[in-house]
């Protein structure tokens, strides 16, 4: 007898079909697992965004810590998430062996001699295993000792890696010399670090290679250019690219102007920096470029008079919606619909075009819209210029982005990128398109994401008066400013610095005056964008070590955020410092030389050697742009003689401590000069690179002797940790020959 289905049973087996059918669609994944390597258990976390698709291969990144980190810190730090779901990538962040002292493996006994490179070979293996993974799509990437290791990968396990990023890294000689780096293929190489990283240096020093000689090695390697083109990319940082390598691979460095040993910092996104990085190559070379892009995605028209402005006044005019993205933009007069987010009102006129993240519930979290210009013909233009004003402004704003690109083919270039919220205004943007000058078909778009979260709606982003001009362009608004108001504000001691404390708020609250050994902070909420302009009057009688102003976002001391104006100690950011005599008004474009989240004004009247000196900071303004028919952030930029930072050589704090000879046979010595002092104690502590303490001390004022042979040290590297209440610890690398 046959069995009958009633209608119930039958509509299950269909919806069981269905399931099978789409098995192939992925949630959000992370992973917290360990696999088992040379007799050890090895940990990592894998993320595998909500966009992979089991039925094609997808690009995998390694993502390793750097020394004493761990996977949170370099998961967080990093933060790949939003870029793997927008590009379809997974990426695994691994965690070294060695606890506190957690490293990988670079062969100069720094950061262990665990098998790492096997570790990192079964780890591919395993995701292999359990995910749809572009073998010639494997990428590795790191922080520090991390990104040393990436290198390590690229010379070492070459026939797995398709390109490598190094940020804070470097190699070391010793890996050139002995032939350890032995490449398989043409390999594109990136490498990002800043002008303050004191601990692997640009220049390099006893245990790492310059960056630059470590760039013309990957170029020599791969056949390319002896010497790189040099790419200007705003407040000081720079590109620069080592072209022409076998199979169209590059060797780039990013120099990013401000920042110390970390991963984000300055003016650089720099994880999107990496990503755009790896999608131009495969293990085969430069991904083929002519690729046509998706529909939706080319542009059209011929821009080629200039000035060419829009501000949509009656529509969109020649620019276009993306049909590759999740939302449209709008245009719009007054305010947005939803509240406390967007503007209120046109920068230009009576209209603007904004993403409304709301949309009833379906326009955020991490949704896109792209809005593409028509082709730009720059054949004719030396100086092209991008000038626009943008509004974000909500308690979940993500970004925006702006990217380029030539001929309608190849993958996008990130051109300015914006993060968060940047106040309850319109601010201006101008962006340097010299890179694109004589190309007859430039196209340009700007890419929004909305906010995440349950406030994700609170993220709508506008922009308006958009002008593309050959040669420098005023956007600026002048909006008026008030005169900040020290009688209102909470005068705080800052860091462990604030010696003497002496202060007085004077002229009705205009005015700060500090006097003799005196560091204070202002709470102030304040996102620094590159268009932050602080304009005060500065007065002395008496001059100190240091007389400076700036902005902070903990109770730690940063030199490259303050502003040195009067002193006789090389400290902080020295472009501006002329104060001679009387009262001079400094007008200085923050954004210029850092950006960011802050949450302090910091004013410093530093004398170390004695008492009697004293500032006074009157009449501070701090605005966007320009100030009631001052000179503008791009004008002041302008003007500077050296738009670069100038950041002294001498430290304050602990950093300032001095370590000599290094490196050294037997004995050394830590210096406890006036300008590392503290008001707490101050601890050295000698660790193995392994993690074992072998001594432990509290330094005194002035010379500290150390010999090697006495504490049991064999030859090797060591590492000198340094701590005091109320300041980050200083690391050291200590070399016993």
């Amino acid at each position: 007898m046959k069995t009958q289905l009633t209608l119930t049973q039958k509509f299950l087996c269909i919806l069981v079909i269905i399931c099978i059918a789409t098995s192939t669609t992925y949630a959000q994944q992370v992973i917290n697992a360990t696999i088992q390597h040379d007799g050890r258990t090895r940990q990592y976390r894998l993320y595998v965004p909500q966009s992979y698709d089991a039925n094609t291969p997808a690009p995998l990144i390694l993502n390793y810590h750097g020394f004493t980190n761990n996977i949170d810190i370099q998961y967080n730090q990093s933060d790949f998430r939003q870029l793997a779901e927008d590009n379809q990538f997974i990426f695994v962040t691994p965690q070294g062996l060695g606890g506190f002292f957690a490293g990988w493996a670079i062969n100069n006994n720094f950061g262990g001699n665990e098998d790492d490179l096997g570790f990192s070979d079964a780890l591919i293996n395993k995701i292999q295993e359990d995910f749809n993974i572009n073998e010639k799509r494997i990428y590795a990437t790191g922080f520090s000792n991390g990104g040393f290791f990436s290198y390590r990968l690229a010379c070492e396990l070459s026939p797995r890696i398709a390109a490598v990023a190094s940020v804070a890294g470097s190699m070391t000689r010793v890996w050139i010399d002995r032939g350890q780096c032995q490449p398989q293929h043409p390999t594109a190489v990136l490498q990002i670090t800043g002008t303050n990283d004191n601990v692997i240096a640009i220049n390099g020093n006893g245990t790492n290679e310059p960056i630059q000689d470590v760039m013309e090695y990957w170029s020599s390697v791969n056949n390319g250019d002896p010497t790189p083109d040099v790419f200007q990319l705003g407040g000081g940082s720079t590109r620069s690219i080592w072209d022409n390598g076998d199979n169209g691979v590059t060797a780039e460095f990013i120099r990013v102007q401000g920042k110390g040993h970390s991963w984000n910092g300055g003016n650089i996104n720099t994880s999107q920096e990496i990503w755009n990085f790896f999608s131009r190559f495969d293990i085969d070379g430069e991904i083929d470029p002519t690729t046509p892009p998706p529909t939706g995605e080319t542009c059209s028209g011929n821009i080629s008079s200039f000035p060419y402005t829009e501000s949509f006044e009656s529509s969109i005019g020649q620019w276009s919606q993306s049909s590759n993205d999740d939302l449209n933009w709008s245009r719009n007069s007054g305010g947005t619909p939803s509240n406390t987010t967007g503007p209120s009102n046109a920068a230009d006129g009576n209209f603007y075009l904004y993403v409304e993240a709301s949309v009833n519930g379906t326009g955020y979290p991490n949704k896109r819209a792209i809005l593409n210009s028509p082709c730009l013909n720059f054949s004719a233009l030396t100086l092209p210029r991008l000038v626009f004003q943008y509004h974000m402004f909500g308690s979940a704003v993500n970004s925006l982005t702006v990217e380029a690109r030539i001929n309608n083919t190849g993958n996008w270039t990130n051109i300015f990128s914006r993060n968060g919220a940047q106040g309850n205004t319109w601010n201006p943007a101008d962006i340097d398109l010299t890179a694109y000058a004589g190309n007859d078909s430039v196209q340009l778009r700007f890419v929004v994401v909305t906010g995440n979260g349950n406030n994700g709606w609170q993220s709508d982003i506008a922009i308006d008066a958009v002008t593309i001009q050959n040669g420098p362009v005023d956007p600026n608004p002048t909006p008026d400013c008030d005169i900040f108001n020290f009688a209102t504000a909470s005068i705080d001691s800052f860091s462990n610095q604030d010696n003497a404390g002496d202060f007085a708020v004077i002229n009705d609250g205009s005015g700060l005056r500090l006097d003799n050994n005196t560091w204070k902070a202002v709470p102030f909420d304040y996102t620094v964008t590159s268009n932050t302009v602080i304009e005060f009057d500065f007065n002395s009688t008496s001059q100190g070590e240091i007389h400076a102003i700036g902005f902070e976002n903990n109770n730690f001391l940063t030199a490259s955020r303050y502003f040195k104006v009067h002193g006789t100690q090389n400290y902080g950011e020295t472009s501006f410092d002329n104060y001679s005599s009387g009262t001079i008004t400094y007008t200085i474009p923050v954004g210029n030389f850092y950006t960011g989240s802050m949450d302090r004004l910091v004013f410093i009247n530093d004398n170390d050697a004695g008492s009697g000196n004293n500032s006074i900071f009157s009449n501070l303004k701090i605005y966007e742009g320009s100030c009631s028919g001052s000179l503008s952030a791009s004008e002041l930029i302008a003007n500077l003689s050296n738009k670069g930072a100038s950041i002294g050589n001498e430290n304050e704090g602990i950093d300032a401590i001095k370590m000599a000879p290094n490196p050294t046979n037997n004995q050394f010595s830590l210096n406890l000069n006036s300008s590392s002092k503290s008001t707490e104690e101050i601890i050295v502590s000698i660790y193995t690179t392994l993690g074992q303490k072998k001594h432990e001390a509290i330094l005194n004022p002035g010379i500290n002797n150390f010999s090697a042979n006495n504490l049991g040290l064999s030859s090797g590297i060591y590492v000198i940790k340094i701590q005091s209440e109320g300041e980050k610890d200083s690391i050291k690398k200590l070399i016993i020959k």
